[in-house]
């Protein structure tokens, strides 16, 4: 296969699953997805299980049931209510699909909710509830453990450049769709953004997108990347927990405040924003 081609399927994959991300909640037919890429249902079913390493109603599934894991731990949501969201009829069926994939119940899932302890919670006074305007972002997806996400900021900072972007002023973004302690690493989702409204790039992966409108809880972590897992645990898994807020199904925000080539690792300060719903 010629790598123009590859290229052009990768791009078309990643369309499909752009849109699935956005529309988990609906009713996704595969033969619709393969209209949106263009390919035939035969053509399509091969070409995506060849990029992704599932079939598309596997990845759905994946997705789903991830997301269930996820409303299980941080949500008081009942599981019937999260089965139904994930597109099962009953209890039985999706206790049945849960245990499964993540070898337990839904109910042994949520009692395995780690226990934190009063020093690993945010406390509230550190935690600011912001209104964010919409952002208009340029992107490009990574797809593996988040410890070899930052290899594709290079990339990312060199086409903006080659673009003219004042890399001076425009805010550089991560998001992350998945926890890796609910994904398996070789498939968590991230994409390394900058702040730029432009075009999509088909040849390098480059896509548009935007970070939706809203109010955000904020939480800052100070220090390296490699320990941002410890901020995350104490905001989304001990202080949302224990508040009345409910969280949207979105990738959580990663806003760089500081240019790991100039800051000392000990000092880099990382903005994590998670959007709320509206009440």
């Amino acid at each position: 296969m010629k790598e123009t081609t590859k290229v052009e399927y990768l791009r078309r994959v990643q369309r499909v699953q752009s849109y699935i991300e956005k529309h988990l909640s609906d009713r996704l037919i595969p033969l619709e997805l393969s209209r949106l890429a263009n390919l035939s249902p035969h053509h399509f079913h091969r070409i995506f299980r060849g990029i992704t390493g599932e079939s598309i109603l596997e990845y759905v599934r994946r997705l789903k049931l991830e997301r269930a894991a996820r409303r299980l731990r941080t949500t008081e949501q009942k599981v019937i209510e999260i089965a139904l969201d994930a597109g099962y009829d009953s209890h039985e069926g999706f206790t049945r699909a849960f245990r499964q994939y993540f070898g337990v119940s839904p109910s042994e899932f949520r009692g395995q909710m780690p226990i934190f302890t009063t020093a690993a919670i945010a406390p509230p006074d550190q935690i600011e509830i912001r209104a964010i305007d919409s952002i208009a972002i340029t992107k490009i997806r990574h797809t593996g453990s988040y410890d070899e996400s930052g290899k594709i900021f290079p990339l990312l900072i060199s086409w903006a450049a080659s673009q003219g972007i004042d890399l001076t002023k425009a805010r550089v973004f991560g998001l992350c769709f998945d926890d890796p302690e609910i994904t398996p690493a070789e498939y968590l989702r991230f994409d390394a953004c900058i702040e730029y409204e432009g075009k999509d790039n088909e040849s390098m992966g480059i896509s548009t997108d935007y970070i939706p409108a809203g109010r955000y809880a904020v939480a800052t972590h100070i220090g390296a990347y490699t320990n941002i897992l410890d901020t995350y645990l104490s905001l989304i898994g001990g202080w949302v927990p224990r508040t009345d807020y409910e969280l949207c199904d979105e990738p959580v925000v990663e806003y760089y405040l500081d240019d790991p080539r100039k800051t000392p690792p000990d000092e880099m300060r990382t903005e994590l924003w998670i959007r709320l719903q509206s009440s």
